[in-house]
């Protein structure tokens, strides 16, 4: 009788252990041995789904606090680039008022070309432009023709300084990724900092004077010229 029993309860046993959440109550036994049997048998469970966690690679959810210092450089860039571009881009077509002399031949050349395809002096669709005995280049020019689309091919503060504005914008990237890949990610984001309240970088960018896209297009140049040390199709940008 007394190995009945036994056997009885090493059945109960492996039962409990498979069944941790069950409360199997034989004749024989007692429902006080089967209270320290579930509890034994859910503390060796909840210690085999540990295991099993750590053998698939189970992480704990990260804190925001983790997840603000595990992404530091990314929000600072985004903070930064949102910072700079709403120091050129704020009334962009109201501050500086009026046209500047450069500025207004641009847009009358943009002007031109968007409704007739010939610049003031009758040339059609020049890459340099002849301005009082002298030149203008013509990039500025080409690149208000997209935005002329928005207005109807009318001509507008905005429209003439928006192209500037963008490549100032993109100035910022650039001399990011740039410092970013001579020093490191800190430095990248020093410079982007200076570089977007720079007094001199703020007012060129809100110009839309064709030389001033010179300082960018140089910069996006140096920068593609770096990378592509390591990366050589990158030259050829």
């Amino acid at each position: 009788k007394e190995n009945e029993i036994w056997v009885g309860f090493q059945k109960t046993l492996c039962f409990s252990l498979r069944k941790p959440n069950m409360i199997i109550c034989g004749p024989k036994c007692h429902r006080n041995q089967f209270s320290v049997l579930q509890r034994q048998s859910n503390h060796k469970y909840d210690k085999m789904k540990i295991n099993v966690g750590k053998q698939k690679g189970y992480k704990r959810p990260m804190t925001l606090k983790k997840t603000i210092e595990q992404h530091k450089y990314t929000i600072l860039f985004c903070l930064i680039l949102v910072f700079g571009s709403i120091l050129r881009l704020v009334q962009l077509g109201k501050v500086p008022g009026g046209y500047q002399m450069d500025e207004a031949y641009g847009a009358f050349n943009a002007y031109s070309l968007f409704h007739s395809g010939i610049d003031s002096t009758g040339h059609s669709y020049p890459v340099y432009f002849e301005s009082w005995g002298g030149g203008q280049n013509a990039m500025n020019s080409y690149l208000m023709l997209p935005f002329m689309v928005f207005t109807g091919g009318k001509i507008t503060p905005l429209v003439v300084r928006l192209p500037q504005a963008i490549v100032a914008i993109l100035s910022l990237v650039a001399v990011y990724f740039l410092m970013k890949e001579m020093v490191d990610e800190a430095a990248g984001l020093w410079a982007m900092l200076l570089l977007s309240v720079c007094p001199w970088h703020i007012m060129m960018s809100r110009w839309g004077l064709e030389s001033n896209l010179a300082p960018g297009f140089l910069l996006f140049g140096l920068t593609f010229f770096v990378y592509g040390l390591k990366k050589p199709r990158l030259l050829i940008l």
